[in-house]
């Protein structure tokens, strides 16, 4: 991706006009402009603009991930993708090419972390997630190892817990808890390393972002595959110092990187924080 002054992307609202989108953006010296690859855009928008790839949800219920519980991971909002699925792997390298062909100037990966965020027994348990952590094990303790139902022992752990249930009590729950946020880096150098193919193959330019939840060690990880990233600053940020834009620029290199405020934040808590990210 060409170097830019400032990478803050702009999201474009639904029902918001794209040149008024555009507008504001151009005002607060803003971008590039974030748009959904089924809103239309004038042709002078669409080449400086990213599609935004919803990759952190599942396109239909039978796909989502699953829950220790058996229900599907984000039940009650948005439904979560699995991260080891070829299917959604799939699909989000199709939309990728539909964006590229479509002219836009690059792709942003929507919340790719969003599974982990349902935390270490909220998702991680479906058939792919299930079948793939056997086979980490495997290779991991080598041929005596015997294959095992994994979700069983999770609820056994869980219905003999006095409290709150850690990896330290689950069975395997340390290689369980690597093995969910290398499926992130994966996941998101996957669906990078596909758009890149794509861009290869049409002979042009094609940036690629992603927008996490959170800031954690598998998002940090999964960001060096990525051109630019998006990340959350929470509420206290601006109270902290320089702390997180020290992290993520010692994360990131060269990469852009930027953050976004939580919904919370006052005035004066933006002036701080942009103060301090500056």
């Amino acid at each position: 991706m060409a170097p830019r002054s400032v990478f803050a992307p702009y999201r474009l609202e639904p029902g918001v006009l794209p040149e008024e989108a555009a507008r504001t953006a151009a005002v607060q010296r803003a971008g590039p402009l974030l748009a959904s690859t089924a809103e239309p855009l004038p042709a002078a928008l669409v080449t400086s603009s990213y599609a935004a790839l919803p990759v952190g949800r599942a396109a239909v219920e039978a796909e989502a991930c699953r829950a220790a519980d058996g229900s599907p991971a984000g039940l009650g909002g948005p439904l979560r993708a699995c991260l080891v699925s070829e299917r959604h792997r799939a699909r989000v390298a199709e939309a990728a090419r539909l964006a590229l062909g479509a002219g836009f100037a690059g792709v942003d990966l929507e919340r790719p972390d969003a599974s982990l965020a349902q935390g270490l027994l909220g998702a991680g348990f479906c058939a792919d997630c299930q079948r793939e952590f056997g086979r980490r094990l495997a290779r991991e303790y080598g041929d005596q190892f015997q294959p095992l139902d994994y979700l069983a022992l999770a609820r056994e752990a869980v219905a003999q817990a006095p409290g709150a249930l850690g990896y330290a009590q689950l069975p395997f729950g340390l290689d369980f808890w690597r093995f969910r946020h290398d499926a992130l880096e994966r996941s998101v150098r996957a669906s990078a390393r596909a758009a890149r193919d794509a861009a290869r193959e049409a002979g042009r330019p094609f940036a690629v972002s992603a927008w996490f939840e959170a800031v954690g060690p598998a998002q940090l990880a999964a960001a060096r595959h990525v051109d630019a990233a998006v990340f959350p600053a929470g509420a206290a940020a601006g109270r902290l110092g320089t702390g997180l834009f020290q992290l993520l620029r010692a994360a990131l290199g060269r990469r852009s990187a930027a953050v976004a405020p939580a919904e919370e934040a006052t005035p004066a808590g933006l002036v701080r924080l942009a103060t301090l990210g500056a």
